[in-house]
């Protein structure tokens, strides 16, 4: 594998000496290996992410710009590599190669061994060499020592391969194949040297001599063979003659004048008999006769079923016309028995019939497959069962046009309506009120003036503006009220409308029968929206989530809220004590503060107990105490060092004599889960 280096800025510099006239003699001496994977750059002077670098490398220039390197690593490290560097014994980072994939992987108990081709481009790689050539393996040139792969045996046959080697069994293979050709080809060559050849004859193969055009149009010669070129020249020339061919050399009349008239009998019987016959009346030929049978063959006459044979003659499968007398019919038939199967075409008075089925009677044309004509022009009335096919021709002046009428009134109308084709699109226009209906494009169809499904609509109605679609009744359906604005209309009523900015609003109560409402992404796993569940009453709100799986970010319940989770507040968490305020809340982490005010006096022989207004569901952890003073008192307030769940108590230490003893009241805050 040849992996293409990118010389450095740096690398370049330590070959091209300083005069640029020439190159310096460079030693690459350590490989380094890093894990890096990018696209190298010529400014690079280290790798990226470096694992080691190893000295244990041989190199040689097998060609102008491509050296063979071999590296080894036989310690115990494991890696990956992504980036190789090839350094100078100066330190310089003389080239760098990385790819986005692992270029090799060792593992701790294995020896790393690579061998590759570096191309360098640009440069002549002569001046370079490795700083130890005791394993190197390059492959081998006709200047270089190295490895070679063996050819396989159709790479020897070809003869083509330049780099494989050829091994003694493929060499014998090759020499046994040229030396049965060349037997072969010997052999033919000796054949062909030789003159002991038999000549052909009509019983037994051999040499023949071809013929002249001379020999072939005299016709003795009977050992040559004629070719096709000279058989066409000996016929072309004969055809040149004068008068080989005159009318008179073979008419009967002046058989005196061609020498022995029994010759030229004897040779015209081959014509027939009919050639020895006189022409003319009373010359005895049968005129009546067609290709050698009787006029009554083919044409039979009488008064009731003349016919004339065009085929067939057989009773079961006769093919001719029959005319029929009786009722003046003109019947053709075609591999038929005439008289009992029904003819293929029959010609009436007034009517044409094909198979049995009359397609037009005295002006009446009746089609039950397709119809197919450039131009059709009735002054009655054309009824199609299955298709009609206009070919983009038109239908002029017609009252109405019913298809499949089954009942059902009319069947399709069309008053005064009149169909167009312009630009790709087709259109239906009123042409009594010059005024375009309905226009049919190749992605849309629309209504210019509204349309109605399932009945008409009623224009006194608030609904009906003319730019809607009436849906089922006359005031119910769907409409635009202005630019940008589309309506949703139930009994006359607007119930729900989108307006230019993307909004949709609706007029009264919006019910949802799914109870979800998506505001966002719809992904099974990263739902956005909100769900209300009927069995607990709650509403959830999700981002990013699914839905019955993930816990909600929001949930609101009946009386609490939780984020994420943790109940943040609770109905009836906020209470009163001592006319003070007080209350309780649930903090985001799940923990509990609440807080109160206590007006008992307390003292160093009188401590106060305060139970909470709610208790903790485990624990208190702290309880934080601030007294309302006097100017005279000095006391300091405490608890005890373990309050529970449901209260704590406070004592008083005076800090002077001539201080006040008691504390009239104090504020706490408790914090526990």
């Amino acid at each position: 594998m040849a992996i293409v280096f990118t010389i450095t800025d740096a690398g370049r510099a330590a070959l091209v000496d300083p005069d640029n006239n020439g190159t310096n003699a460079v030693v690459i001496a350590e490989v380094g290996l890093g894990s890096g994977r990018y696209a190298p750059t010529k400014d690079q002077t280290e790798l990226q992410s470096p694992i080691k670098r190893v000295d244990t490398i041989a190199g040689q220039a097998v060609s102008d710009d491509t050296l063979h390197v071999t590296v080894q690593d036989e310690t115990s490290d494991a890696y990956q590599v992504g980036e190789i560097g090839l350094f100078t014994d100066a330190g310089v980072l003389f080239a760098v190669y990385s790819q986005s994939d692992w270029i090799i992987e060792k593992a701790a108990p294995a020896t790393l061994l690579l061998a590759t081709d570096l191309v360098v481009e640009s440069l002549d790689v002569s001046s370079i060499t490795f700083g130890d050539a005791a394993f190197l393996n390059p492959p081998a040139t006709t200047t270089v020592k190295g490895v070679l792969e063996l050819a396989t045996q159709e790479e020897v046959d070809a003869g083509t391969d330049r780099l494989r080697a050829v091994v003694p069994r493929t060499l014998k293979a090759f020499i046994d194949r040229v030396l049965a050709a060349y037997a072969t080809v010997k052999q033919l060559t000796d054949h062909a040297a030789s003159r002991d050849h038999p000549a052909a004859n009509t019983n037994n193969q051999g040499m023949v001599e071809l013929a002249t055009v001379a020999e072939a149009k005299e016709g003795t010669d009977n050992t040559r063979a004629i070719t096709p070129a000279a058989d066409k020249a000996a016929l072309d020339q004969h055809r040149t003659e004068t008068g080989a061919h005159a009318a008179d050399r073979i008419s009967l009349g002046t058989l005196s004048t061609l020498g022995n008239p029994k010759t030229v009998q004897a040779a015209m019987a081959a014509l027939g008999s009919a050639a020895l016959r006189n022409e003319g009346s009373g010359g005895g030929l049968d005129a009546d006769k067609l290709d050698g049978q009787e006029l009554d063959v083919f044409y039979r006459s009488n008064t009731s079923n003349p016919s004339i044979r065009m085929g067939s003659g057989s009773d079961t499968n006769w093919d001719g016309i029959v005319y029929n007398e009786g009722d003046n019919t003109l019947a053709f038939y075609a591999d038929q028995e005439v008289g009992r199967d029904t003819p293929r075409v029959l010609l009436g008075p007034g009517y044409i019939e094909a198979a049995g089925d009359r397609f037009y009677d005295n002006g009446d044309l009746t089609v039950k497959g397709k119809a197919k004509a450039g131009t059709l022009e009735v002054s009655g009335g054309v009824s199609f069962g299955s298709e009609l096919n206009m070919h983009n021709s038109n239908i002029v002046n017609a009252n109405k046009v019913t298809i499949n009428d089954e009942g059902f009134g009319e069947g399709f109308m069309l008053p005064n309506w009149e169909f167009s084709e312009s630009g790709g699109n087709a259109y239906v226009r009123d042409s009594k009120n010059s005024h375009i209906v309905m226009e049919f494009a190749p992605d849309y169809v629309r209504a210019v003036d509204g349309f109605s499904v399932g009945t008409g609509v009623d224009t006194t109605k608030s609904f009906w503006n003319g730019k809607g679609i009436a849906l089922g009744d006359n005031d119910s359906g769907i409409r635009q009220s202005s630019d940008g604005v589309i309506e949703l209309w139930g009994n006359n009523s607007r119930a729900l409308y989108i307006n230019g900015a993307g909004e949709t609003v609706a007029t009264g109560e919006l019910v949802v029968g799914s109870s979800k409402i998506r505001l966002g992404s719809g992904g099974s796993t990263n739902w956005d929206g909100i769900v209300y569940d009927e069995g607990d009453n709650t509403l959830s709100f999700y981002a990013d989530q699914e839905p019955g799986k993930d816990t909600p970010r929001v949930k609101l319940g009946p009386g609490w809220i939780e984020a994420s989770g943790r109940r943040v507040w609770h109905e009836g968490d906020v209470t009163s004590q001592g006319g003070k305020s007080g209350g309780r809340r649930r903090l985001p982490n799940g923990d509990t503060e609440m807080w109160g005010y206590v007006t008992t006096n307390t003292s160093e022989g009188s401590p106060t107990s305060v139970t909470f207004p709610y208790s903790f569901d485990s624990a208190c952890y702290n309880v934080s105490i601030t007294p309302v003073v006097n100017p005279n008192v000095d006391v300091i307030l405490g608890v005890n060092d373990s309050p529970s769940r449901t209260g704590f108590t406070a004592y008083a230490s005076r800090q002077s004599e001539t201080s006040d003893s008691s504390v009239p009241g104090f504020f706490w805050r408790a914090i526990g889960r």
